[in-house]
């Protein structure tokens, strides 16, 4: 195949700059969406097992609902391969009571499903509500190996360092039940089971042995007598996110190296971290690996035009966790809602902590600015 596609640009007198980028491109043979290296057959298996699970389809019938974003957690995490993210939306709701943040349990929020079951009424928007998010679908790669870094390693970059005070960079970590939480947006959520509850939960309407009521239109989640998800069942899926691999780097062109360069010179490194080594953890994951999220996982003050006002934690309403990008070529949509049609809308939008960064950027020369999204794609 290498043979052929060397022989394809040079058939079609291709620029010696297209066939360096084929050939580069047959150097990178992985693909999304596998496991991490070194599973036993027992391991494999049940990844397997978690990836059916994980693309299987819920009807009315099987416990799907009453309200719902979609059908299968694929649907929603399938764009590149299985877990790959996707341009779907979903839509939160939160609101001030009594002089503290609240998501509107008893409201039926903070999930405004988009889809009801016949018989029951789609879900408004609770006249309480003050901070109204909507909020890009997520990838599930390499979040394993994200679970496995010590939580040691996130705080320490809150440290502070010439270049960052310079900047005006700072950042802060977000805890759930005395947890670093690193996973969603704001960084709410501590590990990928809970996660994993609360997806089925609010996405799907499938209740699970720990979390057993689904969501009613504007009332307060109904209890039901039986869990239409078994605990192995659940345990299968989260197993299979836990234990995808990182998605791979694409081609990596002269263009794409000298992008990365300007990416750190330019200090966007110090928030989208380059490295960090996975520790010694409870869910098994090997020690010692590192990977490549370009993401401190803490919470940064952005713009002020990107702010939903939903506090969540730690994190104030115009507080954002640190986006990773690996895996950023599939998509052609950014921000955490979509509003960005291209990676120089995104950059441009960049504001608060970011905004001296962003400022660097912006007077870059147009062929510094192309190498720099060059690099990007190769995410």
């Amino acid at each position: 195949m290498r043979t052929i596609r060397i022989l394809l640009c040079l058939a079609t007198v291709l620029p010696l700059a297209a066939c360096a980028e084929a050939i580069a491109e047959n150097a990178h043979p992985r693909k999304f969406g596998l496991p991490i290296d070194g599973l036993s057959p027992a391991q494999l298996a049940q990844f397997e097992r978690g990836r059916s699970k994980f693309s299987r389809l819920f009807t009315p019938q099987t416990g799907l609902g009453p309200l719902y974003n979609d059908n299968s957690c694929r649907a929603c995490h399938g764009l590149g391969a299985s877990g790959g993210p996707s341009e779907r939306v979903v839509h939160l709701a939160g609101a001030m009571v009594n002089g503290g943040p609240s998501l509107l349990e008893s409201k039926g929020g903070p999930m405004i499903q988009d889809f009801a079951v016949f018989g029951t009424k789609v879900e408004q928007v609770p006249q309480e509500t003050t901070a109204l998010a909507t909020r890009m679908s997520p990838q599930v790669w390499g979040l394993g190996l994200v679970e496995a870094v010590a939580e040691k390693d996130i705080v320490s970059q809150m440290a502070p360092n010439d270049e960052k005070f310079k900047l005006g960079i700072r950042g802060i970590a977000n805890w759930e039940e005395g947890k670093l939480g690193r996973f969603g947006m704001k960084a709410q959520k501590k590990d990928l089971k809970v996660f994993t509850e609360q997806a089925y939960d609010w996405e799907l309407g499938i209740t699970t042995p720990d979390r057993g009521t689904e969501p009613f239109p504007n009332q307060s989640p109904h209890k039901v007598a039986k869990a239409e998800l078994s605990q192995d069942e659940l345990l299968d899926v989260t197993f299979y996110q836990r234990y995808l691999d990182a998605p791979p780097r694409g081609p990596i062109t002269a263009e794409a190296r000298h992008g990365e360069q300007l990416f750190t010179a330019n200090g966007c490194a110090l928030c989208h971290s380059t490295e960090l080594t996975t520790s010694p953890n409870e869910i098994g994951i090997p020690v010692g690996v590192k990977l490549h999220p370009y993401s401190d996982f803490l919470l940064h003050v952005m713009d002020e035009d990107l702010a939903d006002q939903m506090v969540q934690g730690a994190s104030t309403g115009q507080m954002w966790r640190t986006q990773p990008l690996w895996g950023l070529r599939v998509r052609t949509k950014f921000m955490h809602d979509g509003r960005a049609n291209d990676l120089d809308d995104a950059i441009v939008m960049h504001g608060g902590e970011a905004e001296k960064v962003r400022d660097r950027y912006k007077a870059l020369s147009p062929p510094e600015k192309d190498a720099m999204r060059s690099f990007l794609k190769s995410l």
